[in-house]
């Protein structure tokens, strides 16, 4: 096994991820992982769970966030007020717990974010981010990160700016990701950046299932939670019956083109088969990406986990 997953959605962010921490769990066990990252968007209530079910597996649970981050946190514009492509309300980033200390900074950053931050999604910004960055590993997210949206924006100065930044911050803690599911001129220009400033470029999944067999399930959510009022015109519940997947039923029902979708893209635990066959599809050959994944998870540390605590108010007969 050379390659370990640093990315999974469990079922507690709403409607992103259907598979339980124990089915995730199970799926790496029998790829033969030795580590799994759990990164729900902007919540770490699936933190408790994966730990438990990864420790009963004795696979390294590395407890993570896929965060969302900001220029400025108090900052409420709406996009309609919003200048050029690089001025969002939001972007995504992947935060991970190297350590005890790590692990009580990503609490209070998430708290944060859903406090004072609070604008659509819960949002950091780069003061916090540098005010509680001991002991957090960054990866610099999927598509939506500051980077992949730098370089399709064309925007390649404020690529190297951000990276510039992370890099001093977080040095050696700091990867640059590419994903199978990015276009191919992205996955290369993230590795070109990466090579520029001398950072470890890591391959991650987007991973919203643990295996294949629930992605009908996943994209049935997923329009759930987008699509779910633009059903097609002249679409009817009795025609949709002639189809008989349940993916060909919802690309009747809700167009095969729809701006959001599954269906083409692979979102399971990959192996490291699979994994290593998409980025090569790609004309993308290199260990590093790889060996990354292991050096990331040889830095994350025993969490201080307690069970059995009586955390009830105390209580008083007088």
């Amino acid at each position: 096994m050379a390659y370990v997953g640093l990315h999974v959605h469990t079922h507690y962010s709403l409607f992103d991820g259907i598979a339980t921490p124990q089915e995730y769990v199970d799926r790496a066990a029998d790829l033969g992982m030795t580590a799994l990252a759990i990164t729900d968007h902007g919540s770490l209530s699936g933190h408790r769970e994966m730990y438990r079910a990864a420790k009963s597996k004795n696979i390294k649970p590395i407890l993570g966030v896929e965060g969302y981050i900001t220029e400025d946190r108090f900052d409420q514009r709406d996009k309609d007020s919003r200048e050029g492509p690089l001025d969002l309300i939001y972007n995504h980033i992947v935060l991970l717990a190297k350590n005890q200390q790590g692990l009580e900074n990503l609490n209070k950053l998430n708290e944060i974010g859903w406090t004072e931050g609070f604008y659509k999604k819960p949002r950091i910004d780069y003061d916090v981010l540098n005010k509680y960055k001991e002991g957090i590993i960054v990866t610099s997210g999927c598509l939506s990160g500051t980077i992949a949206k730098a370089i399709e924006a064309e925007e390649f100065a404020e690529a190297k700016r951000q990276i510039e930044w992370h890099k001093s911050v977080f040095g050696d803690d700091y990867y640059i990701e590419v994903m199978p599911h990015n276009p191919a001129e992205i996955n290369h220009q993230l590795l070109a950046l990466a090579d520029e400033f001398g950072v470890k470029p890591v391959v991650t999944p987007d991973c919203h299932h643990a295996h294949v067999g629930q992605k009908d399930i996943q994209e049935l959510k997923l329009i759930l939670n987008t699509y779910s009022n633009k059903i097609e015109k002249d679409a009817t519940f009795e025609k949709s019956k002639k189809h008989e997947s349940l993916m060909d039923r919802l690309d009747y029902l809700y167009g095969a083109d729809r701006q959001m979708s599954f269906n083409k893209f692979d979102i399971h635990l990959m192996s490291d088969e699979e994994m290593r066959a998409a980025m090569l599809s790609q004309g993308i050959d290199r260990e590093d990406m790889y060996e990354s994944t292991l050096e990331i998870a040889a830095k994350v540390e025993e969490y201080d986990i307690r069970d059995g605590l009586d955390l009830l108010p105390a209580q008083y007969q007088n």
